[in-house]
């Protein structure tokens, strides 16, 4: 990646004043100039320090350092298993094994065996707790998927509930489960850079109807949203939020996105999707520094 990339910002002010800075994105680097000197930025918001934080340095963990198991578990995520009716270029999951999978007697085990090392939260009831069921694609284990929620919801009635999905096999039985069982709901979607994931659902009369249900269902109750992936065909937010609020047919600003950033390549499929050259870094990068500039990035959270 380039070194090199620097933007020039103009200041003007009263009876003629003018001034530039000079920002350099990749080593966070904020000068003046006309002297070279770096900004004195203690005077923006309260308590600010411009020296390093004193890191407690971490131990590494091994067999001779274990590292430390604790029942009191607030973010518990279940991997459903790595089928998926999609084929993602840059997907990290794509030359693993699909062969082992979960079936309904690992779902019994696994309820047997949870609160012997999971406490349940607060009372023990799922409070504080957010459980997370994930793929491949989650909802292609419904069978089974049904069975496990429904078990842990009236074992944890308490606990917040999300499950990140295609949206490809939305249903109305699906959609009345989520509901009923008080699911938040994250659809992945590129926006129009769809194609490198596989066919849109929104393109598909259909499933758009579905999905604009489930967003129906749940967005006045804040348990709906999207994510999206950043790469050098996909590199405008604005752009992905408004190819999913046209689709859907509902205002732009109501449509809750979030992105993973710029995807990080696992293997030569999401290597082909990686800005490789300096005019693709400049390209992408330029294009997300003033999307944020003009605010029109700005409501747009990052998944962590």
């Amino acid at each position: 990646m380039t070194e090199t990339l620097e933007y020039r910002l103009a200041m003007a002010g009263r009876n003629g004043y003018a001034r530039a800075l000079l920002y350099r994105p990749h080593s966070s680097e904020l000068r003046w100039e006309d002297t070279s000197e770096p900004v004195d930025l203690r005077a923006v918001g309260t308590g600010y320090d411009p020296s390093p934080p004193d890191w407690t340095p971490a131990e590494p963990v091994s067999p001779a350092n274990p590292g430390q198991k604790s029942r009191d578990i607030r973010l518990l995520k279940i991997q459903m298993g790595l089928k998926c009716n999609y084929a993602c270029t840059y997907c990290n999951q794509a030359s693993q094994p699909h062969e082992i999978q979960g079936d309904m007697g690992d779902v019994q085990s696994f309820l047997y065996r949870l609160p012997t090392w999971f406490d349940g939260g607060k009372a023990g009831d799922g409070s504080g707790v957010r459980i997370e069921f994930w793929g491949g694609e989650p909802l292609v284990y419904w069978k089974t998927f049904r069975v496990l929620a429904g078990a842990l919801r009236s074992a944890y009635p308490k606990a917040r509930f999300n499950v990140i999905t295609n949206g490809a096999l939305i249903d109305d039985d699906k959609i009345e489960f989520l509901d009923k069982l008080g699911f938040g709901v994250g659809i992945s979607h590129d926006g129009p850079a769809m194609r490198y994931r596989g066919p849109d659902p929104l393109d598909d009369p259909d499933q758009r109807a579905a999905i604009r249900k489930l967003y129906d269902r749940l967005r006045p109750w804040g348990r709906i949203g999207f994510n999206c992936v950043l790469h050098k065909h996909n590199i405008s937010l604005a752009a992905v939020r408004r190819h999913i609020a046209e689709r859907l047919g509902v205002p732009v600003d109501e449509i809750p996105l979030t992105t993973e950033e710029i995807l990080l390549p696992y293997d030569q499929g999401g290597v082909a999707l990686s800005p490789q050259t300096e005019s693709e870094h400049r390209v992408y990068l330029e294009a997300v520094f003033w999307e944020a500039v003009r605010g029109e990035c700005m409501p747009v959270s990052t998944l962590r």
